[in-house]
């Protein structure tokens, strides 16, 4: 399927279900932060999207970051004495 007639699909679905619009980009990188926040090893999210590890980190930090404050809070409540 092209890029375009994907698109026109998409854009289809879109306006007869009125949710959010969201581009086939913008899908790629939903799909990226939910593999990233369940746990799937970096390189073979970097290997699916055609990235390295370095350029995955770069471009998804805000997930990292996001997970790295959970782990912080999650610890700050289970190490309190």
């Amino acid at each position: 399927m092209s890029r375009t007639r994907l698109a026109r699909k998409l854009e289809m679905y879109i306006n007869i279900s009125g949710v959010k619009r969201i581009t086939p980009h913008g899908f790629r990188h939903s799909h990226a932060s939910f593999l990233i926040m369940n746990g799937i090893d970096d390189s073979l999210i970097a290997e699916r999207l055609g990235h390295t590890v370095a350029e995955l980190r770069k471009t998804y930090a805000h997930v990292y970051k996001s997970m790295r404050q959970n782990m912080k809070s999650i610890l700050d409540k289970k190490c309190s004495f």
